[in-house]
């Protein structure tokens, strides 16, 4: 897997660090779980237009 940087507000950064903190999962993982989810919520309501 390939990895990129990115910038993100310092207000989502820690956000992000907290929930990944809270659920014991990487920041990594954390991010790309909410990035799934969202697009996934996204293409189904796409679909349901």
């Amino acid at each position: 897997m390939e990895y990129r940087t990115i910038k993100v507000w310092m207000s989502t950064y820690q956000k992000l660090r907290l929930l990944a903190a809270l659920t014991g999962e990487s920041m990594l993982a954390a991010l790309d779980r909410l990035v799934v989810r969202e697009l996934e919520a996204q293409q189904k309501e796409q679909h349901s237009k």
